[in-house]
């Protein structure tokens, strides 16, 4: 008895291993699950370099300033309050998305996506913006000296740019792209802040400001690798027509980071 049942165990197990490795050696069918135990490949930096060309993904700063008719950043006397002090007036361009169609590789391509911009005038004059019969107006304050005079805007964007590069790899190539960025404004505001020597206060008027919620701005971007200085030139103008002067946004500055 014990002979007969070691004999139909070895047996049980001999067609069981069998079975096995038949399984093993099958080609899996289509719809079948495959479990493998490969594991995720780690971020390689150098694979990260030579990736396709990017030109308007990223984090760009830069100064921004207005243009008036004149050609200068000195606005006409009754909108003196818009006068500038350009070296803390800045930028920041939050380049989110970007799409690629290639028209010849990676050589010759056409560029959109999706990004935010942000506006920060530093304003020279003592002076309130306020609304006066649908025009932009001012008022001085006699009473505290103004330590920040800001006027904000943030703008979503749409960038639509024909780019061309040098080299298949984006570590090796330079670049350039032009064309148009379409933006909406979403928020404006003037922030104000004082010191009367005792506490320190600070103000924000929220609002349209006048400002055309619509803009269109030419711009050129021009570098190496990844990183880039770029130029942007509005072709509308920055406030509403006939509630402000006539004035076109331009900004000057360098992507700080690609990714």
């Amino acid at each position: 008895m014990k002979f007969c049942f070691y004999t139909t165990t070895l047996v049980l197990l001999t067609i069981l291993l069998s079975l096995g490795l038949n399984a093993q050696n099958e080609t899996p069918n289509a719809g079948d699950k495959i479990i493998t135990d490969e594991k995720k490949r780690d971020f390689s930096w150098e694979d990260w370099k030579e990736r396709s060309n990017k030109h308007w993904r990223g984090l760009d700063v830069g100064i921004n300033m207005l243009l008036y008719d004149d050609g200068s950043e000195i606005p006409e006397a009754k909108f003196n309050a818009l006068t500038p002090d350009i070296g803390k007036s800045f930028y920041f361009g939050l380049n989110v998305l970007e799409k690629d169609i290639t028209l010849n590789g990676e050589y010759i391509k056409f560029i959109t996506g999706f990004g935010f911009d942000f506006y920060n005038f530093h304003l020279d004059k003592n002076a309130i913006l306020l609304s006066q019969r649908d025009t932009l107006a001012s008022a001085i304050d006699t009473i505290n000296t103004f330590t920040k005079n800001n006027l904000k805007s943030a703008h979503l964007t749409v960038p639509l740019l024909i780019a061309f590069n040098t080299n298949v790899k984006h570590s090796k190539a330079f670049h350039f792209a032009t064309g148009l960025i379409l933006s909406y404004r979403l928020s404006g505001k003037q922030k104000i802040e004082y010191d009367d020597g005792n506490v320190e206060t600070a103000l924000e008027r929220k609002g349209q400001m006048h400002q055309n919620p619509w803009k269109v701005a030419a711009t050129f971007r021009i570098g190496y690798a990844n990183y880039h200085v770029f130029g942007n030139y509005a072709l509308t103008n920055f406030f509403v027509s006939g509630q402000g002067p006539q004035a076109k946004s331009v900004v000057f500055g360098i992507k700080i980071l690609p990714w």
